[in-house]
Parts: structure tokens; sequence; C-alpha cells
């Protein structure tokens, strides 16, 4: 009932709405809007080649909109708990992109989540593992992936891990923006970690370098 509360109440266009609530007894169905395109989760695997790297950029920065709403607009008055954020949780619409909206994540500690989730964007691979209900091994592999790209950043070594299709699209600002953002969201205290309005000013950034570079 708090879920169907909240997502009643607050409404952003990057936020997978909820559409109906059935209840019957002990039987109950929430109807959120259909997303045709499918999880970012399910692009990464079979259609990794059809995202460009300007589609990624975009992609993670709507769903950081639809969390900064729930950071900055939401927060004051609701403490919303949300499960572990996963590239399964983030829907492809046609024409916008989102994140599913379940109220099961804490929002104070969700940019490291996040953080992971742009990872596999840019590296275009999965942490295994990922699901529904992330396991302790699926923790344990995000952890290990994190701390390979946080190496692999400070040792200015992205492109060894990168992959190569990716890196011919990529402008190197919009990259060395994107990656910074996201080797800040990784850091392993939350004191040190940026706030949701901050990771959107700085995709925005990476987005706008590449947009210029593309009309060169």
């Amino acid at each position: 009932m708090m879920e169907i509360e909240l997502l009643s109440t607050y409404k952003h266009e990057n936020i997978v709405s909820l559409v109906r609530y059935y209840g019957e007894g002990m039987h109950k169905i929430l109807v959120y809007r259909y997303e045709k395109n499918g999880s970012l989760e399910h692009n990464l695997i079979h259609k990794k080649k059809d995202l460009k790297w300007i589609q990624r950029l975009q992609i993670c920065l709507d769903a950081a909109h639809g969390l900064e709403y729930l950071h900055d607009d939401v927060q004051h008055q609701h403490i919303i708990i949300h499960r572990a954020q996963t590239s399964y949780w983030m829907r492809l619409g046609r024409q916008k992109y989102s994140i599913l909206g379940c109220a099961k994540f804490l929002v104070q500690i969700y940019v490291y989540s996040f953080g992971i989730v742009i990872l596999e964007v840019l590296f275009g691979r999965l942490v295994k593992n990922t699901a529904k209900n992330p396991s302790e091994e699926y923790l344990n592999e995000r952890r290990f992936y994190a701390k390979l790209a946080q190496n692999h950043y400070e040792k200015e070594k992205l492109d060894e891990i990168i992959e190569s299709d990716l890196q011919t699209q990529m402008n190197s600002d919009s990259l060395t923006t994107f990656s910074s953002i996201t080797y800040q969201c990784l850091k392993n205290s939350k004191e040190e970690r940026p706030t949701m309005s901050q990771v959107v000013d700085q995709l925005e950034k990476a987005l706008d370098y590449q947009h210029v570079a593309s009309k060169i």
C-alpha cells in the first residue's frame, strides 16, 4: 500500500508510472506503463551493438533525472526504500528512458548502485548475476567490478576494458567527463560520493560534448 501511495503521488517522466492496481483477497497486482524496448540489462546483452555511445549517455542522464527527483523533490517528505538498483530495473521506452517506479530502495545510498549501472553502460558488459533480487554473489562481483574500473581509471588505462567498437564513437571530453563522475560515484565513503544533482550536471556535460563532436 505504501508503494501504491507513493507512485500515485509522485510523478516524473523518467519514472515508470503506475497505471492501475487490482486487489482481491490475497491477490494483488500492480500494473505499470509498458516500455516496449525492455530493460537496459536485456539491451546490453542482446542489442549492445545497436546502443551507440550517444544513446548510452542519454539513457544514463534520463535515469539520473528520475533519481534526482526522488532524492531532491521526494526525500524531504518520505524516505523511499527501493531494492538494490541494477540495469534490470531500468526500462527503455521508445522516446525516453526510465527507471522502474518501485518504491523499494534507500535513496541515501543509491549513488553507488547507480555508479555500477553506468559502469555497465560504459564497458558494454554486465556485472554477473544481475537479478531482480541480487544475491551475495552478485554483490561480491559488483565490488570486484568497481575496483577493477577504479584501478584502470587511476592508471589512465580505461581503454583496456572499454570495447573497441564503442571507443571509436567516443569524444574524448565526453569520455573523460563520464568516467570521472562514474569514478566519484564508486567512492567507498558516502561523504565522498556526489549528489544526484551533481551526477546530472556532469552527465549533461558529457552528452553536450558528444553532441558538439557529432556535428563537426
